[in-house]
């Protein structure tokens, strides 16, 4: 840029008229240069889009997680048809930035070029008639021909880079301008003296972002803090969605949710996050060791005693037994000696994050759901079991603080029902609803309840 003002300024000394007339004409040169970048970066972000895609089509070709179903299935021949053809697409776009680009420069490079020439030619009869001498033409004309070279490709090249980088501002500025969570960031903030008396829905509707059919419309329920309760319903009944709300991650619902009458946006979000622990269907299988699988429920705890506690509770100790290393056996196939657990065990571990969170407030979210029935039931019953201990204790004579600490509120969510009977009370969902709410003994008993109908329809999955 200095080197062009420079020889802009040579130029204008010797010939205003010159100096002039490469202004005129490198003024609509740089506006194309920076349309074109603009034009480029719309380019670019559509070759970014399918790059995503033929790199996702990569990973099916080649992780271990596929491997079973890909060798199975046959299916590689067919993917690797459709990565080429994104591939070659992507490339195609990529050639095409590449050649508007040196078009748009080459252009400007042949305008600039001629427009030199015809100033050596204005020049001449200058040079003919004394008023310029020949050392001045020579300076003259070489510091127009750098010019012309240095304003047609590398001024150029920055104006395209000035309208690329703009584009790419917009796009970051719209990203800035999204709502932040407030403390989303947080870590998990304990309630001092905190227990859960009741978490209440009062006439909440909710529909997801950018969706215009509503999820849960004008549903109301009560749980108290003393019971385990289950919420069943058949698949998209909305039952997921409860969880999202319950746990703070959607805010932008209808009505209010009332945690011990508070309203749940009156809390802090490292609160909720402290308030509860969830296992979802799809969770996390950390490859980590058999140990730090548990103990990320809760990294501000490194308590050796209460691992063990849940590992028992859980029936864990046999599955460690079979591991190369114990507790810090690695798990999943990152490392060489990595060993991978079955579903059940990696279910069971996943629950035992849960407890080892000692978060008051516990949700499972189908997360047995690829075991069979009967399964899934020992596993509710483990679980049951373990969250009832804070009553028993109450019966034992511990202390009515020690006894609340034990608690766990415990919300099941489920679409299957062999597991839900062991809960005091069930909630029945059905088209974003509470439409039936009761003990599994009140709820069968009613005639053409939809409680009745589904479990009666799943009565086979459990009985031998």
């Amino acid at each position: 840029m200095v080197k062009c003002v420079a020889l802009m300024s040579i130029v204008m000394q010797a010939s205003v008229l010159s100096g002039a007339a490469i202004l005129l004409v490198s003024v609509p040169l740089f506006s194309l240069a920076y349309r074109t970048g603009r034009q480029n970066y719309v380019l670019q972000k559509d070759a970014v889009e399918v790059k995503r895609r033929y790199q996702y089509l990569s990973a099916i070709l080649s992780d271990r997680d596929h491997a079973k179903e890909r060798t199975l299935f046959g299916y590689s021949g067919q993917i690797t048809k459709e990565y080429d053809r994104l591939s070659d697409y992507a490339n195609q776009k990529e050639a095409a930035i590449e050649k508007k680009r040196y078009a748009n420069m080459k252009s400007g490079s042949l305008t600039m070029v001629m427009l030199a020439v015809i100033i050596m030619l204005l020049l001449l009869p200058a040079l003919s008639s004394g008023k310029l001498s020949n050392g001045l033409y020579v300076g003259l004309v070489t510091s127009i021909l750098n010019l012309v070279q240095g304003m047609s490709w590398n001024l150029s090249g920055i104006m395209q880079g000035v309208a690329d980088f703009n584009a790419y501002l917009k796009d970051v500025n719209v990203f800035w301008a999204m709502e932040e969570k407030e403390d989303a960031a947080a870590e998990p903030l304990k309630i001092p003296g905190f227990r859960v008396e009741s978490i209440e829905f009062r006439k909440v509707s909710f529909r997801y972002p950018g969706r215009e059919e509503y999820v849960l419309r004008d549903c109301s329920f009560v749980l108290r803090g003393n019971k385990c309760y289950a919420v069943v319903g058949r698949n998209g009944a909305g039952k997921s969605t409860l969880t999202k709300l319950l746990t703070g991650l959607y805010e932008e619902y209808q009505g209010q949710i009332l945690i011990n009458g508070k309203d749940l946006r009156e809390y802090r979000y490292g609160e909720l996050k402290w308030m509860f622990s969830v296992v979802f269907q799809d969770f996390a299988r950390y490859a980590l060791s058999f140990r730090d699988n548990i103990l990320v429920g809760n990294v501000k705890e490194d308590k050796e005693q209460l691992l063990e506690q849940v590992m028992e509770k859980m029936e864990l100790g046999a599955c460690v037994q079979e591991l190369p290393w114990g507790l810090d056996s690695k798990l999943g196939k990152l490392e060489k000696d990595g060993v991978d657990l079955s579903g059940g065990q990696w279910q069971k571990l996943a629950i035992a994050r849960l407890l080892y969170s000692k978060a008051p407030i516990n949700i499972l979210d189908e997360p047995t759901a690829a075991l069979d029935p009967k399964g899934e039931a020992k596993v509710y019953e483990m679980f049951w079991q373990v969250t009832m201990e804070g009553e028993r204790s109450k019966e034992e004579g511990i202390s009515k603080e020690e006894a609340h600490s034990m608690e766990k509120f415990t919300i099941l969510i489920t679409h299957r029902l062999g597991a839900a009977r062991m809960a005091d009370e069930i909630l029945v969902l059905d088209q974003g609803k509470i439409v039936e709410q009761g003990t599994h003994k009140a709820l069968i008993g009613l005639e053409n309840g939809l409680y009745k109908e589904m479990f009666d329809s799943q009565r086979c999955w459990y009985e031998t």
